[in-house]
């Protein structure tokens, strides 16, 4: 299972344009893709179900919190082969005087999504330092930058490119497609019309991301393989756990994330399952207790549907 976040540091940039091209691109290599929309967008979903055959998926995070947006996130993954999300406005731009909450960074947070970034032309020293102000672990989600022309004339020389921009690799940069530009209003982009002339624009678009993006970006290999991240109860109050299992899960494809119900206060992000592992809780009953944001999300975690194993000491902690 492949997952990107396609997004941009603005407005404007030409999310739901490499957005389009990158369905197309992968629907063209036999691929299923289905793609998501964070926040509230009537409009963009038409144009990518268009493409894909399937419907666009909306990830609210300002009605949806994590566990709810893990919840609708996975719940199409068994249907495709690669999850492709669009980013709403501004990675960061979240609600007015709350920093970036209901953000599309928030969201990536949730579900352990990487981002391809797009940076308008002449924007990289802007860029540069926005993505310098975020924190190493939002800089690590950036999985690669390209940079696009825009409705600028004329196309950049491969030698004026940056290699990376505040130590994110740039892939290259999408040329000025004037001819083919999605018209604007002011709620966003025009209501599609035709389907054809959707997807005229999606094989073309397709095509110039196919001469920019490396080469893996084709086939759907530039989105990163999804991760089956188990989260696992693991300190003095949960230790019954076998080192054999450890390795099998690993083997598997699982990669284990640990986290300490006597200590930690929410779980970690972006989990596909969750282990909740033997142990003598009881001795640790006020310590446990005392966790009140730790057990809520894990309650909200387990009525949201992620898949989750309690055995002994943990079924007990659970109940």
């Amino acid at each position: 299972m492949q997952r990107l976040m396609v997004a941009a540091l603005t407005s404007g940039a030409g999310k739901t344009s490499v957005t389009m091209g990158l369905a197309a691109l992968w629907r063209q290599a036999g691929k299923t893709v289905q793609v998501y929309k964070t926040g509230p967008d009537y409009i963009d979903p038409q144009f990518h179900t268009a493409i894909t055959g399937r419907p666009c998926i909306n990830l609210d995070p300002y009605f949806l919190d994590s566990s709810e947006l893990r919840e609708t996130f996975s719940r199409y993954r068994s249907e495709a082969d690669i999850l492709l999300i669009e980013a709403a406005m501004g990675l960061t731009d979240g609600i007015a005087g709350q920093g970036d909450r209901a953000s599309a960074l928030e969201v990536a947070r949730a579900l352990d999504v990487p981002v391809l970034l797009l940076v308008a032309r002449g924007q990289e020293d802007e860029a540069t330092r926005k993505i310098e102000a975020l924190t190493p672990e939002d800089r690590a989600r950036l999985t690669g930058i390209l940079l696009n022309e825009g409705g600028k004339d004329g196309a950049a020389s491969e030698d004026s490119l940056p290699a990376e921009l505040a130590g994110v690799k740039v892939y290259g940069c999408l040329p000025s497609l004037r001819s083919h530009e999605l018209k604007s209003r002011h709620l966003g982009l025009v209501v599609p019309l035709e389907t054809e002339e959707i997807c005229r624009f999606a094989r073309q678009m397709a095509e110039a991301l196919r001469k920019t993006l490396p080469t893996e970006f084709r086939t759907g290999a530039g989105a990163a393989a999804e991760t089956f991240r188990l989260g696992i109860a693991r300190d003095a109050a949960f230790s019954f756990l076998y080192p054999e299992n450890l390795r099998v899960l690993t083997e598997c494809g699982a990669e284990p994330v640990f986290f300490s119900p006597l200590s930690d206060r929410s779980l970690p992000a972006g989990l596909s399952g969750l282990w909740l592992p033997g142990g003598y809780p009881e001795l640790y009953a006020e310590a446990l207790s005392n966790q009140v944001s730790l057990r809520e999300d894990i309650r909200d975690a387990v009525r949201g549907g992620l898949p989750t194993v309690a055995e002994c000491g943990g079924f007990m902690y659970l109940l």
